[in-house]
């Protein structure tokens, strides 16, 4: 598993199986408690269903709760619904195996969060050319608590793989990961007369100021006296090109 620069993540346990078909990781990601599993099924029935049968008990040690935040992914190597996973080739389910899976999911509330999203579409993540056969294989089985902040699930293409890759977004997350900062205004700040008096008579005299610096930053601060509380403006404004200006308020209280 990687994890992105930038995402505040804490490991706090890891555990592996000895064949490489399983790497399961209990984090911290934003504060948030996460259960990761990345899974790798065999191909064959026997073996398939023993090791989705020893997931089910590793994850029933751990002990989780209902409101746990699990994400199980990877390349199952069983299409859940033939009607829907699959084309060409044998359609008949593999149900013993289907059933473990679905016992995994039933236990600890999981759930198949593209077909959710995705209740009709016929995709898939591999395919052979001789006879051809398409199957979706790779999945993501997240917990309840997590639906609403899925942002995206999708197929996408990959390389040097005869799989598809598969995408999951979670908005809470993506929001909290540090990166870049960004503005905010303080819109109560727009009730306060002076302000608005200050910003609509300033106004023409900062971009004529702005005008002469062909590219890089300005920024002026003014001290407001008239205010009750001594408060800063920091006004920034970019030149970008073609003459237009990309103007940026922030607004921070001083107390004195």
């Amino acid at each position: 598993m990687l994890f992105r620069n930038g995402i505040d993540v804490t490991i706090q346990h890891e555990l592996r199986d000895a064949y490489g078909r399983m790497l399961l990781l209990r984090a911290l990601i934003n504060d948030k408690s996460y259960t990761l599993v990345n899974v790798y099924g065999p191909n064959k029935d026997t073996e398939a269903i023993k090791f989705f049968q020893h997931l089910s008990a590793t994850l029933r040690e751990l002990k989780l709760e209902s409101d746990d935040n699990v994400i199980i992914g990877g390349d199952f190597n069983c299409p859940l619904d033939p009607t829907k996973d699959k084309k060409g080739g044998i359609l008949i389910p593999r149900q013993h195996l289907i059933n473990s899976i679905e016992n995994i999911q039933t236990e600890f509330c999981l759930h198949d969060i593209w077909r959710i999203k995705n209740p009709t579409t016929l995709s898939f993540t591999w395919s052979k050319s001789s006879p051809f056969i398409f199957c979706r294989l790779d999945y993501w089985l997240i917990s309840d608590s997590l639906h609403d902040l899925v942002t995206q699930v999708d197929i996408v293409a990959s390389i040097k793989t005869d799989h598809s890759a598969i995408v999951l977004e979670l908005k809470d997350i993506e929001e909290n990961c540090k990166g870049p900062g960004f503005w905010k205004l303080n819109t109560s700040l727009l009730n306060r007369q002076e302000y608005v008096e200050m910003i609509t008579n300033g106004m023409p005299v900062w971009i004529d100021e702005a005008t002469d610096l062909s590219g890089t930053v300005y920024s002026t601060c003014y001290n407001l006296e008239t205010l009750e509380k001594r408060e800063q403006v920091i006004f920034v404004m970019a030149i970008l090109q073609e003459g237009v200006i990309l103007m940026k308020f922030y607004f921070s209280q001083l107390h004195v």
